[in-house]
């Protein structure tokens, strides 16, 4: 974990020098130092057609569906998040999950942070491709689970690697700007449960892939 925040440390001040230079919004859009966005993540529809298919990538994240709130600075570089999801034993029945092999889940409240350069199409392809954008971000997650096997509410963290395209840029509007999809690959460190009811051994990490759609508000 300490590798993936100084790898996000980096990434962070590499996107604040690149935004300085970055031409490729209107200065209408550059005067919004600071913008809101709101995500929804795309439940596992094929996990629940078909529970033969394989877990990774068909079965979603640690939750069957979020909703998410966030802040973005310098021209949508850096993100600060905060969402809300589910998981209930008989979802995870429905798509596919034992009856035995229900650990974490419930209702989960999640913090999210992002950092990564994005860059403009049209500086690659010309300029009918300038309301097409593309972002890779790196990030870190805590989620507090209000159901654990150990009855009781615990903190899982996990790493992030996040893909936004296509995201489409609408550089005249002020509110309603920008949609896009992202693709985000989720590696969380689930641990042992102790007597005492503490989570403080890894037992070992499971990779999960998420989909989802996000609007910017302004």
């Amino acid at each position: 974990m300490k590798k993936t925040a100084c790898v996000l440390l980096l990434a962070l001040t590499v996107s604040i020098i690149h935004s300085q230079d970055d031409d490729s919004f209107s200065d209408k859009t550059k005067a919004l130092p600071v913008g809101l966005y709101f995500e929804v993540t795309i439940p596992p529809i094929i996990k629940q057609i078909w529970n033969e298919a394989p877990s990774f990538p068909f079965s979603g994240g640690a939750t069957y569906m979020d909703f998410g709130l966030g802040v973005s600075l310098f021209q949508d570089i850096l993100k600060a998040q905060i969402n809300y999801g589910f998981m209930t034993q008989s979802i995870f029945e429905n798509i596919g999950g034992s009856s035995g092999g229900f650990r974490f889940g419930g209702n989960v409240l999640s913090l999210k942070f992002f950092a990564g350069p994005e860059i403009n199409l049209g500086k690659i392809f010309g300029s009918n491709w300038d309301r097409i954008s593309a972002s890779i971000h790196l990030g870190l997650n805590s989620s507090l689970f209000d159901t654990t096997e150990s009855g009781k509410p615990a903190w899982l963290h996990s790493g992030l690697l996040q893909l936004e395209f296509p995201k489409l840029n609408f550089i005249d509007r002020r509110y309603l700007r920008s949609f896009s999809l992202y693709t985000e690959l989720q590696l969380w460190g689930l641990p042992y449960v102790i007597e005492d009811g503490y989570f403080n051994i890894i037992d070992y990490y499971l990779s999960k892939l998420v989909l989802g759609v996000r609007a910017y508000i302004f």
